[in-house]
């Protein structure tokens, strides 16, 4: 790393200091604020997210402008969490988290590979301090997009390897993602971000509307006949964090030919994360642009 992005990486870590001196209650008054300004500020993200709300979830204006206006402040609750993700963890002194639901649990006790399939809604990057206790017999592995900047990309892996876990970046990720999961490991993926690249891509129905869906999740699942167990992270009124999971799918119990049984897979997420939006609209990633690619 250069002395210019050394110099960047110390100023980041600075600011992840005094974010974890505000704690859980400090950080989400401040990314309540913070994503109240950007309301005000980003015009065009503002406009993007309630015409996206009020055509997918065919709500009117004023309906429209409540949940985006609650997404803005919590994706950057989303962002300002990292730098706790150590301090969240399954413990039974955690106070802050409900009880784990049935599915998670199942997840948590699976004998074999596990493709943990989330997305960006609620508080998405405390999974990285959840993920240390996840199945700690065997291997476990969080695959993420790679940040352009170079001392971003360090920050980020260092706030989100914990307990030996694994950062993969998105690209070329393949080989180490099948190594894990035929050793009966844990990769997560987050599977709601748009797909540039069409030949990676499969394009299915999400929130009414044609979406460009990664495939790779799927096809990796696939090969390994790995278990797909889809969860994610939700904020509480009083302050607190409870987990949504859904009934996994058997990967290696599919019919069909290979391309049916990954477009199969492909389908269960992508319905996986709709019906976690539609449950909580407010907490998802709507400035996102998740329609972009076309086909």
């Amino acid at each position: 790393m250069s002395i210019w992005g050394r110099m960047q990486l110390a100023v980041y870590l600075f600011f992840c200091r005094l974010i974890r001196a505000l704690g859980f209650g400090g950080v989400y008054k401040l990314g309540g604020f913070l994503g109240r300004s950007l309301w005000i500020l980003a015009a065009s993200r503002r406009r993007y997210a309630m015409e996206s709300i009020g055509r997918h979830l065919n709500v009117g204006p004023l309906e429209a402008r409540r949940i985006a206006k609650a997404s803005f402040e919590h994706t950057f609750r989303s962002f300002l969490e990292l730098p706790l993700a150590r301090d969240f963890t399954l413990g039974e002194n955690n106070r802050r988290l409900a009880p784990l639901p049935r599915y998670f649990l199942e997840m948590l006790a699976e004998k074999r590979p596990v493709v943990a399939v989330t997305c960006h809604l609620g508080a998405w990057e405390l999974n990285a301090g959840v993920s240390s206790a996840v199945r700690p017999e065997w291997r476990r592995a969080i695959v993420v997009r790679e940040q352009k900047n170079s001392a971003a990309a360090v920050l980020f892996r260092r706030l989100r390897s914990n307990g030996g876990v694994e950062i993969l970046g998105h690209r070329n990720a393949a080989p180490a993602v099948l190594q894990i999961l035929r050793e009966n490991g844990t990769v997560a993926f987050l599977v709601d971000h748009n797909t540039s690249r069409q030949s990676e891509a499969v394009f299915l129905p999400f929130l009414g509307e044609s979406a460009a869906v990664n495939l790779g999740p799927a096809l990796l699942a696939l090969r390994a006949k790995a278990m797909v167990y889809p969860s994610c992270l939700r904020r509480k009124a009083d302050g607190g964090y409870e987990y949504v999971a859904l009934e996994p799918l058997d990967a290696g119990a599919l019919e069909g030919s290979i391309a049916e049984k990954t477009r199969s897979i492909a389908e269960f997420y992508t319905r996986a994360v709709e019906e976690f939006v539609r449950q909580c609209p407010e907490q998802w990633f709507w400035m996102h642009h998740r329609w972009k690619t076309r086909e």
